[in-house]
């Protein structure tokens, strides 16, 4: 179950799942009494993108047409509207706080980039906003107050930098320095501060932008990854606090509630980690190293405390995903087995920029291959390693990343480790979904991190 949002009268739940196994993921709404029932089904699969302020109207995207568009099911009259007939896939769908328009995103034949669009809320007269460039990745985030206010992503700069766009005289002020990836999320009740998250060294921290003063701040959170609500968020509650899970290397998720003006947290959901200590497991190290190259790579070591320590260069999938400082219960059971983790972040990853994310671009199985090599050479050299007990493990892209190392170093590592990986690029183009096809398998392509599920579990 994924894609939660609110009922206009806060009296249900609008979700959707997977029943079936066919990912289709019919959308459901289900009352606070624990009544459920079916709203929209058909015969593509739906994404759940916003409920209309009035209630009437369940914004969706759906391939139903064979290309991902928007579809809106009105819940008065039990009919169904096509608010778009585009070629390309849309995503990220807002409505305005006033119901009277709707904000989405969509890639860009022509350009190779991805844009944001504004138009009525029946889907008439679309216009395509000025912001950015032609190649740059333009994200949607929320609506600000009074819907006057947009508040975007765009990676025109080399890194993705949040911006608020004005309606009325189409201009854009842009937030912070372009110096990290940032991830805008929402705007607070008053539309006073803006809320985004912030990637840097394997970490993505919550961030606050003072739109008056002009000043930035961190929220005082351990190091780690912060995780929003995905679509139509409550991440305010009622007494303005933030509400948020967080989590890092050595600590699973918790929900907590962090007060802005004193700049607190109070725990509401504690971790569980059952007959374990917390204290037992271990918080990784960032650390980088030069690939073949000489272009530094960044990643998380996991040290075992077992001396010699046999090692594992763990790759992650994507290829446009990062290996983060969040707790992994599978690394954490290899550490306690005595093996110490290496997982880098091997060019084409996400959290470093445009440039260095898009050098995958044309080049799968080429020099990222090396980047994870270099990863097991790095390890190989810490005099407390085993070098002859050094193995290379990953799932999907990861998995690939693993066959390809087997293809192109057959004598270098002592095991290799695939799952779910990818053994034949022309196969899984061919018979993926149209709406992945052009998200992941084109230049353009970019899987921004927490804001989509759909785009990051269908392909690698």
């Amino acid at each position: 179950m994924w894609y939660l949002v609110w009922g206009a009268d806060n009296k249900k739940i609008y979700f959707h799942d997977d029943y079936a196994g066919n990912r289709q993921n019919d959308i459901s709404v289900v009352t606070i009494e624990g009544e459920v029932k079916t709203v929209v089904e058909t015969g593509g699969q739906c994404q759940l993108q916003d409920i209309s302020p009035d209630g009437q109207y369940v914004l969706y995207a759906s391939d139903e047409g064979e290309q991902l568009n928007l579809y809106r099911y009105d819940t008065y009259a039990n009919r169904t509207d096509q608010l778009t007939d585009s070629t390309n896939p849309i995503s990220q769908a807002r409505y305005s706080l006033d119901g009277t328009k709707i904000a989405y995103a969509t890639t860009d034949s022509d350009t190779e980039g991805e844009s944001v669009y504004l138009a009525n809320a029946d889907g008439t007269s679309p216009t395509r906003l000025s912001i950015g460039a032609p190649e740059s990745q333009t994200e949607l985030a929320a609506w600000g107050p009074e819907s006057e206010k947009l508040l975007i992503g765009d990676d025109a700069n080399g890194w993705n930098q949040a911006g608020i766009y004005s309606v009325s005289d189409n201009t854009v002020k842009w937030l912070g320095e372009a110096e990290y990836d940032e991830t805008p999320l929402v705007f607070d009740p008053e539309g006073n501060s803006v809320l985004a998250l912030r990637s840097r060294n394997a970490t993505s921290m919550p961030i606050r932008y003072h739109l008056n003063s002009g000043g930035v701040e961190l929220l005082s959170l351990p190091d780690g990854v912060s995780f929003f609500p995905r679509v139509q968020g409550r991440v305010f509650d009622v007494n303005r606090n933030i509400v948020l899970q967080h989590a890092t290397g050595s600590h699973r998720k918790e929900l907590f509630q962090y007060d802005i003006r004193r700049d607190t947290t109070k725990t509401l959901i504690s971790a569980s980690y059952g007959d374990h200590n917390p204290s037992s497991f271990v918080e990784p190290e960032y650390i980088t190293y030069e690939s073949t190259d000489g272009l530094e790579i960044g990643g998380l070591l996991y040290k075992s405390g077992q001396r010699p320590s046999p090692g594992i260069v763990s790759v992650h999938g994507g290829p446009h995903g990062q290996a983060r400082r969040l707790f992994n219960l599978r690394t954490q059971f290899l550490v306690r087995c005595g093996y110490t983790v290496f997982e880098p972040n091997y060019r084409g990853s996400t959290g470093r920029g445009r440039e260095f994310e898009s050098k995958v671009h044309g080049d799968w199985g080429g020099m990222e291959q090396a980047d994870i090599v270099a990863a097991g050479d790095w390890l190989k050299h810490l005099d407390w390693i085993d070098s002859s007990r050094v193995a290379v493990l990953g799932s999907s892209y990861g998995g690939y990343s693993a066959y390809m190392q087997l293809v192109q170093y057959p004598d270098y590592w002592t095991t290799a480790i695939a799952w779910n990986g990818i053994t034949d690029l022309q196969t899984l183009y061919e018979e993926a979904m149209p709406h992945i096809q052009s998200y992941e398998f084109t230049p353009k392509s970019r899987q921004p991190a927490q804001r989509d599920p759909v785009r990051a579990s269908h392909c690698c």
